[in-house]
């Protein structure tokens, strides 16, 4: 990992509440930088964890259920390749019920894996993926998550994947996270080397 662009808030110096994400961070992916870097910014870093999980995520007022987030949000990451994420979002897979042939074939397509259900999802998730530049809801994509969802929860699976995959890219640019080996974005160091 390439030295990040601002400094790192000291775990002794940080509240407790993100004491408590970085051990969590800690002990699931074994690295939690992009903690010591937000808490630099305290607001940002109460967001991501209250605001956004906590209520557009997981809140009481959302209409889709975590399943259906759950495989949206490990297809991202796996597309992505970042390992902080892969860490949590697996785990997650996991407990929601998705089969390890499920979780390991979630970012190529295996016709067969998922139902008709979970595929649009995946689908939709794939028109989100940061690769993907002239990603779009198409009219057959529309159809196949109709019958599934309702406007409103497509209005929020897309929300959400788009702002997972905007902190994923924020992640990214600041090199606050280790890549997997599969990840398809280089890390800035590599990049600095390739422009230089």
């Amino acid at each position: 990992m390439a030295p990040t662009p601002t400094n790192r808030v000291a775990e002794a110096d940080m509240s407790p509440e993100f004491r408590a994400i970085r051990e969590t961070a800690v002990n699931v992916a074994g690295e939690a930088v992009f903690v010591d870097v937000l808490a630099n910014h305290p607001a940002l870093l109460q967001w991501y964890n209250r605001s956004f999980y906590g209520e557009i995520y997981a809140g009481p007022d959302m209409k889709v259920d975590a399943r259906s987030k759950e495989l949206l949000r490990l297809r991202l990451s796996k597309g992505h390749g970042c390992h902080v994420c892969n860490s949590f979002n697996v785990r997650s897979a996991r407990e929601a019920g998705f089969s390890e042939e499920q979780i390991a074939g979630v970012a190529e397509f295996r016709p067969g894996l998922f139902d008709a259900r979970d595929q649009a999802v995946v689908d939709l998730a794939a028109e989100i993926d940061m690769r993907n530049v002239d990603g779009r809801i198409s009219d057959d994509l529309y159809r196949r998550l109709r019958l599934f969802y309702d406007d409103a929860q497509i209005v929020e699976l897309t929300l959400v994947g788009s702002i997972l995959t905007g902190f994923s890219k924020f992640l990214f640019v600041c090199d606050l996270v280790s890549r997997d080996a599969a990840c398809p974005i280089a890390p800035a160091s590599s990049a600095d080397a390739a422009h230089g």
